[in-house]
């Protein structure tokens, strides 16, 4: 993770990967908040990383969980040229970085393929979550980091007297959980999300 934060901060100089570059910040909000879901992640699981930005939650939770095979993807090609930079020098196998947009993938993908889709500062729940869980193998979960606007954002994928557990996805609905924690050391409460399409 060392190197993975110092070829972050140094290609940062020259490209604008990321706003955090107080090395503190780098480990907490780039690291340690992205291995929060690695025991929810499926053994030798497909994991997609939407919206990956410079690499996060991604890459970090490749190097906690070697087993899986990682795709990460964004709609921005210098964010990907790092992505695939850090790949290539952490030795990462089974990883792959992609310039292509979430909509973009669900159509070119001939059937849902992951097990579990992985999203961070990525927008409204709303905005984006259908196409990520049309990605889903069956079984398969979208994972989202949340702060507190969380329980809006699930409100507003729910209809009066709808269970709380649950969320309308598309034509069917999907179960909801919510693990919440703070950050050590900056705080900061956060919420995990994760939402699993019902049968």
């Amino acid at each position: 993770m060392a190197r993975c934060a110092a070829e972050l901060l140094a290609w940062n100089r020259r490209v604008n990967l990321t706003a955090i570059t107080d090395p503190a910040e780098v480990a907490i909000k780039h690291f340690v908040d992205a291995v929060v879901p690695a025991p929810w992640l499926p053994a030798a699981g497909r994991v997609l990383d939407v919206g990956c930005g410079a690499g996060f939650p991604g890459i970090p939770l490749k190097v906690v969980r070697p087993d899986v095979h990682l795709t990460l993807i964004d709609a921005v090609r210098k964010k990907i040229s790092f992505v695939s930079h850090l790949i290539r020098i952490l030795g990462l196998t089974h990883a792959v970085a992609r310039h292509v947009r979430l909509a973009d993938l669900r159509r070119q993908a001939p059937r849902p393929v992951f097990d579990t889709v992985v999203c961070r500062a990525l927008g409204p729940l709303s905005a984006w979550l259908e196409n990520a869980a049309a990605l889903l193998a069956e079984g398969g979960s979208v994972l989202a980091w949340k702060g507190p606007a969380a329980q809006g954002e699930l409100d507003a994928l729910r209809r009066p007297g709808d269970p709380p557990d649950q969320v309308r996805l598309g034509d069917g609905r999907a179960a909801v959980e919510v693990k919440t924690y703070h950050l050590p050391v900056i705080g900061g409460r956060r919420c995990l999300v994760r939402i699993t399409p019902m049968a």
